[in-house]
């Protein structure tokens, strides 16, 4: 029997609460919450949280100036972490190259 998408994906949800485990993955990496975790993974992190909350970033096209403004409570303090997360790293790799 050949498994269909919508059953893998149930499965996944239904196997992850609803795939809040792994968005606490992410966020645990990008907050350098997991052991060994490097800049580039913290990064790579942030991306994908930012990625699945708001989707790939648009690429902007000659004349257009569509911005949307339906940020939430969740949405700002999410980005405010991911800010500092941001403002971290460059601290750090700032340090490393007075080394």
């Amino acid at each position: 029997m050949k498994t269909t998408t919508s059953e893998l994906q149930q499965l996944v949800l239904q196997e992850s609460e609803d795939g809040l485990r792994p968005i606490r993955f992410l966020m645990d990496v990008m907050d350098a919450e997991v052991e060994g975790v490097k800049t580039a993974d913290r990064i790579a992190a942030a991306r994908e949280i930012l990625d699945r909350c708001w989707g790939k970033p648009f690429t902007a096209t000659h004349g257009s100036s569509e911005i949307s403004d339906g940020a939430d409570d969740a949405s700002d303090a999410l980005a405010e972490r991911i800010l500092r997360v941001i403002d971290e790293v460059s601290d750090d790799e700032g340090e490393a190259a007075d080394d």
